[in-house]
């Protein structure tokens, strides 16, 4: 199923003329290097190794704004 899902994504990809591509793929880096960062710093930043007990208002990045405004 998933493997389906990406080959489609990759022949609707390969239908998209060269400057379609770069910036597509250009777009998905961004996101996937954001998506990386906010990981990272919202693991870095409630490990053990960091620190117990921060409050959660002061953790970084899009992943608190969403727990914080999940209501």
């Amino acid at each position: 199923m998933i493997i389906k899902l990406i080959n489609a994504m990759v022949n609707i990809f390969m239908i998209l003329p060269i400057k379609a591509r770069l910036i597509v793929s250009v777009v998905l880096l961004i996101v996937l290097a954001n998506v990386i960062y906010e990981i990272y710093s919202f693991y870095t930043y409630y490990s053990a190794l960091n620190g117990i007990g921060r409050k959660l208002s002061e953790a970084p990045g899009f992943l608190n704004w969403l727990i914080l405004n999940i209501d």
